[in-house]
């Protein structure tokens, strides 16, 4: 691991915004965007709600603004990620790469992460960043696909010209250098630091800060959408923890086998009971310090993403307005 200073990085104020605004704040940002454009998720799917995205970056490459777009080639198992209606399944992953080639030709920088192998989650990038100029959306779990809009998830944005670029160089690095990457720790201000997992098998930087914060916690709530996982699951057992995931039903095979093994054998309540699934994950904790711990971002807080070694970024904060904003999200949303 590796921990970069930036002390000259202020943050200003980051904003949550649900999964549906999050698409109306990034479509709309596109349109106006005059000097650069990155957009990556591990998911990126053409569909009714993801179109008009897919056609604002065309129409920024074509006004001469800098576009990028990272993807993981996980995107091509149009069957794995459960795709609605299914008979469409295979046309609209079709019409997604013949557009995101259009892109390239245009002009756009495109990398496709990883190789699909016999373990089709092994490898890959669950990163989430999107940056429009000096305006960056990060450290929640929201993929460019419809279903993803609809479900329980947000971003945080933030308007820095030093944390846009420092996000845009981590989308490069995972574009341009062979896995896995340095595990980085970057402290942002004495408040947030930026985690990023470089994609190690058995090493994750931020699973390591979340079995901290619960080994330290008085009161902790998790927010995810597996099961949590390995010495995580243990160490909350031992504190005043309560989670919230799907149930096996609300996932499909392989997922909802390995969240039923997982709740099974690590036997974590559940506190959720609605029908939304939820594709949030973030913890936050009362610390017997007395400090106010977040951590935000796409780890699922699985142990077995750690195995396979994924590269995931979050925020952890200290800051009690970001786990004030995750409080008010959970509860508006989570615990209903």
């Amino acid at each position: 691991m590796r921990t970069t200073k930036a002390s000259a990085i202020q943050t200003s104020a980051l904003h949550l915004l649900d999964a549906d605004d999050y698409h109306t704040a990034l479509l709309k940002a596109i349109k106006s965007a005059k000097h650069r454009v990155v957009v990556a998720a591990m998911i990126l799917v053409w569909g009714e709600r993801t179109a008009p995205i897919f056609e604002a970056l065309q129409g920024a490459v074509k006004r001469g603004v800098a576009v990028t777009i990272l993807l993981d080639n996980y995107t091509r198992l149009s069957a794995a990620y459960h795709l609605r209606p299914r008979t469409t399944r295979s046309e609209r992953v079709r019409r997604t790469f013949e557009t995101i080639e259009q892109l390239s030709s245009l002009g756009a920088t495109v990398y496709c992460y990883g190789k699909i192998g016999l373990l089709p989650h092994k490898g890959r990038c669950h990163v989430k960043i999107s940056i429009v100029d000096d305006t960056y959306y990060s450290f929640g779990g929201i993929n460019i696909v419809d279903q993803s809009f609809s479900a329980h998830d947000f971003m945080f944005r933030g308007e820095n010209p030093k944390i846009a670029n420092t996000l845009e160089a981590i989308v490069t690095d995972i574009g341009t250098k062979s896995p896995p990457l340095p595990d980085n720790e970057i402290q942002l201000t004495d408040q947030h630091a930026l985690l990023f997992d470089g994609g190690r098998p058995g090493h994750s930087l931020i699973y390591e800060r979340a079995c901290e914060l619960a080994a330290q916690a008085t009161r902790l709530y998790c927010v995810t959408q597996f099961t949590p996982s390995g010495p995580l699951a243990k160490l909350m057992h031992e504190t005043e923890a309560v989670s919230y995931f799907n149930r096996p039903e609300q996932l499909v095979a392989p997922d909802a086998w390995g969240q039923a093994f997982d709740q099974q054998r690590y036997r974590l309540p559940n506190a959720y009971t609605g029908t939304t699934y939820i594709h949030a994950k973030f913890i936050i904790a009362k610390l017997r310090s007395g400090q106010y711990a977040s951590l935000t971002g796409s780890h699922n807080f699985s142990y077995r993403g750690v195995a396979f070694g994924t590269q995931e970024i979050a925020l952890y904060s200290t800051d009690k307005a970001v786990w004030e904003r995750l409080h008010s999200y959970m509860q508006a949303l989570i615990q209903p």
